[in-house]
């Protein structure tokens, strides 16, 4: 997640933090959070100036400030798996064994929550929504917290829907150029509803293999980790 004027990593149960953006040559990973020993970090998110860090079933969401590089708890008893920051919150997956397909949601005065189809496997921003990806649908969240009444106000919409039965099926989401781009079915596809009948949907393109491990936009490229057909 890039936070200010670093992008920071989350790599089992170590954050780290890479040199400045501005710098000028590059150099080792800086270790900034520890979440304890046997945790894995699951999740990272803007939170009101601070990086959120989800720690899956295991401690609570912690706070980094990037500034004093402190880690403090968010709210005692609160933990996440998956998570975004939107609209000045934190969107977030339930951890807990039987709660997978349960998105929690702050308001700034409480905590609400919505059930959806199946287990969140992904989220990322698309759209200027939260963009949620389960093992059977894509869903498209909007809308904002409200702190009076603790309640969110906005409902999740699916926009797809296909049963997605590999186990790296949408390893990686990521949002460029008004595209969503994941792995699904061996291939990178890109999701353009906006691009004519002819093309609303997914599309292939080009890239495929036996398995993922993982993508991201960097400048103007869709960057993937992938095992190729042939076993590379």
């Amino acid at each position: 997640l890039t936070l200010g004027n670093f992008v920071y990593l989350g790599i089992g149960r170590y954050i780290y933090r890479t040199v400045a953006l501005t710098a000028g040559s590059w150099s080792n990973l800086t270790q900034v959070a520890d979440i304890g020993a046997g945790q894995t970090v699951s999740g990272l998110g803007f939170y009101g100036g601070y990086l959120a860090i989800g720690c899956g079933n295991g401690p609570d969401i912690k706070l980094l400030d990037p500034g004093s590089l402190v880690v403090t708890t968010l709210s005692a008893g609160l933990k996440g798996g998956w998570m975004v920051g939107y609209a000045g919150r934190l969107v977030l997956s339930d951890p807990a064994p039987g709660n997978e397909a349960i998105l929690r949601l702050t308001t700034g005065g409480g905590l609400d929550t919505r059930e959806l189809d199946s287990p969140i496997v992904n989220m990322a921003l698309h759209g200027g929504k939260v963009a949620i990806a389960t093992r059977s649908a894509l869903w498209l969240l909007g809308g904002r917290g409200d702190a009076v009444n603790g309640v969110w106000l906005g409902e999740p919409e699916p926009v797809y829907t296909q049963y997605a039965p590999a186990a790296d099926d949408f390893r990686f989401l990521c949002s460029f150029g008004g595209k969503l781009y994941t792995w699904l079915a061996g291939n990178v596809v890109e999701w353009n509803p906006n691009g004519g009948a002819s093309k609303q949907g997914w599309r292939a393109t080009g890239l495929d293999g036996r398995a993922c491990f993982g993508g991201t936009v960097a400048g103007n490229m869709l960057v993937v980790a992938l095992e190729s057909r042939t076993g590379s």
